[in-house]
């Protein structure tokens, strides 16, 4: 324990003595009292200053403390002393077994008190090689594996990586206190990768070189693949596998007794002997592991013969009828192909096979359906291919299309015409005519007039049969017959026009009018609330008549293809209370411009 009071006792008997006296007198010499204390706590630094010390290094520890006289110091090393004294303890090449508790004790003879401090001395070795290495050769897949981290040199952490990455732990990986080993428990084949170890201390990091776990496990899946029939005196071949690491052992059996070794096997020359059921074992040294395949029944081929195909279906309907072709061979181990032309064909939206191929399926067939289709059949002794079968697809008809010829809107009295049917169809259709309803008796595509006269105008309607699909589809044709306009005249419902009574003019047609309008002297006639027409434009009437309406009258009557215009009338009503100059109804020459009109038809 410090001593305090020491000090401070000398201090007060240095004042007093070197206080003056209170008479005045001069003070005596000075008398100097030297004060024995300590020794304080003591204090040790370390040079080189640091946390922890490399092997081989060397380190000086010192210690002080406060003391009078100054004191004497004593080092130990975990509680043990050296002999001999100093303040310093110096140690050169440092070992690990420098590790540990350093005490200093300091002493004061006089005062016979002593202080002690301890530094605790960190000496570790730096890390040189950090290697992975597993607790047994071989990681059998569903047992107990671990790898443990080896470093050389003295690791403060140790992490794990799994191919480049953090290693994640779970209740089956897990990692030891300080991390030095990880433990798979079971391993798998998941765990597959290249495992390092990365160890540190305080002032560097070291990554181990890869650890590449391969899991073994198997046999599994054992599979022969190979044909199940070969002709007479031919070679025949068979392979097992299966999954397994590392690659299995493999044992052939014929009907139970083994006869061969290796994951080949053939049988050269084939005999009526090598029928029979072959059975592969795979065996896994590694694992211990045996499994085997299933047994594969071996036969004797024979040739196959020509294939027939058949169809469900004998005149199949478009969007009716779903198609199956199948396809019938004899012979051994038979597989089936089949082909469109050269094409080879294989499921699709339109198109199904079932899964031996031997039977083709076409639901709801359509037209674009229709083709050439061979069936290929083969095995390992011989081919042949089916004689070429038409598929054809019956459909329609599709709506009609009527053509007129010659081709017009309308056509005049006394012309010919051939009216044309025609369908998409398979078979092709059969044709009946129609008019206003009434089917005429005869079947066929065209339908000839001659003569035309005005009793043929109206609908003409073909209807296109198909007697296989039992469809039909029809199409009606207005046809417009006219009456060429040879006259048109104008004439009056009365011989003398009075003025303020009634008077009319009627437009007189030899022949099919479409259309009448009226002139007055060369212009189109207005017309109002008193001078009005008729419905189809044949009668103008004046209620009254005025003398206003003096003019020339003429009709221009026209159909789709011509137009005639009248003579001119001329009107001249008598006045009641005077005498016209003129009588009306009177011939007047009356000059007709000629119209030209131009018609557009359309065939």
């Amino acid at each position: 324990m410090k001593n305090t009071r020491a000090p401070v006792l000398s201090l007060l008997l240095l004042a007093l003595i070197k206080a003056p006296v209170s008479n005045g007198s001069p003070a005596s010499e000075p008398l100097h009292l030297n004060s024995n204390y300590g020794p304080d706590t003591p204090i040790v630094t370390i040079s080189p200053p640091n946390q922890v010390y490399f092997v081989g290094a060397d380190v000086t520890m010192s210690c002080s403390a406060q003391s009078n006289p100054p004191a004497v110091y004593q080092w130990a090393f975990n509680g043990v002393y050296y002999n001999g004294s100093g303040s310093e303890l110096a140690i050169n090449l440092l070992q690990l077994d420098n590790t540990g508790n350093y005490t200093c004790r300091a002493y004061n003879n006089i005062t016979h008190r002593y202080a002690v401090v301890t530094q605790e001395l960190s000496v570790v070795a730096p890390i040189t090689t950090v290697a992975v290495s597993p607790n047994q050769a071989q990681p059998i897949e569903n047992k107990a594996f671990s790898l443990s981290c080896d470093v050389s040199g003295t690791a403060d952490s140790m992490r794990w990586l799994k191919d480049g990455q953090p290693l994640s732990t779970n209740e089956r990986i897990t990692l030891s206190g300080e991390n030095s080993t990880v433990s798979f428990n079971p391993v798998l084949q998941s765990d597959n990768g290249t495992y390092q170890c990365v160890a540190s201390d305080l002032i560097s990091v070291m990554v181990s070189l890869g650890y590449t776990l391969v899991v073994n496990y198997g046999p599994e899946q054992v599979s022969i693949s190979g044909p199940d029939a070969y002709p007479v005196d031919s070679t025949a071949s068979f392979t097992c596998a299966a999954l397994s690491h590392p690659p299995c052992e493999y044992t052939w059996l014929f009907n139970g007794k083994e006869i061969a070794q290796g994951s080949v096997f053939t049988i050269s020359p084939v005999m009526p002997a090598s029928v029979g059921s072959y059975t592969c074992e795979a065996f896994n040294s590694v694992t211990g592991k045996k499994a085997s395949s299933s047994g594969k029944e071996f036969q004797l081929t024979t040739n196959v013969s020509q294939p027939t195909v058949r169809s469900n279906v004998t005149n199949p309907v478009e969007f009716n009828d779903t198609v199956s072709l199948t396809c019938t061979a004899y012979g051994s181990a038979v597989s089936y192909r089949w082909f469109n032309g050269s094409s080879v064909l294989s499921d699709s939206e339109r198109i199904h096979l079932s899964d031996d191929n031997k039977t083709l399926t076409i639901p709801r067939v359509l037209r674009s359906d229709d083709g050439t289709l061979y069936c290929y059949v083969f095995n390992v002794a011989s081919n042949s291919t089916s004689e070429p079968f038409h598929l054809v697809v019956n459909y329609g008809p599709d709506a009609p299309v009527v053509i007129i010829s010659p081709p017009n809107q309308v056509y005049f009295v006394g012309v010919d015409l051939t009216m044309s049917c025609s369908a998409q169809s398979y078979p092709p259709a059969i044709y009946q005519w129609a008019f206003n309803g009434f089917y005429f008796k005869e079947l066929a595509s065209a339908l000839s007039i001659t003569q035309l006269s005005m009793d043929n105008a109206g609908s003409f309607t073909c209807r296109a049969y198909n007697n296989i699909t039992h469809r039909y589809a029809v199409v009606t044709q207005e046809l417009s017959v006219v009456a060429p306009i040879t006259t048109v005249a104008v004439s009056p419902n009365q011989a003398q026009p009075i003025e303020n009574k009634t008077f009319s003019l009627s437009c007189d047609v030899s022949g099919t009018a479409y259309s009448m309008r009226w002139l007055k002297d060369g212009q189109p006639l207005s017309t109002n609330e008193r001078i009005t027409l008729s419905e189809e434009n044949s009668t103008v009437s004046f209620n009254p008549v005025l003398q206003s309406d003096n003019g020339t009258y003429q009709c221009l009557a026209s159909d789709p293809i011509s137009a005639m215009i009248s003579p001119g009338y001329k009107l001249i009503f008598n006045n009641p209370n005077g005498s016209a100059s003129l009588a009306s109804g009177h011939a007047v020459e009356v000059v007709i411009a000629v119209l030209v009109l131009l018609l557009c038809v359309s065939g």
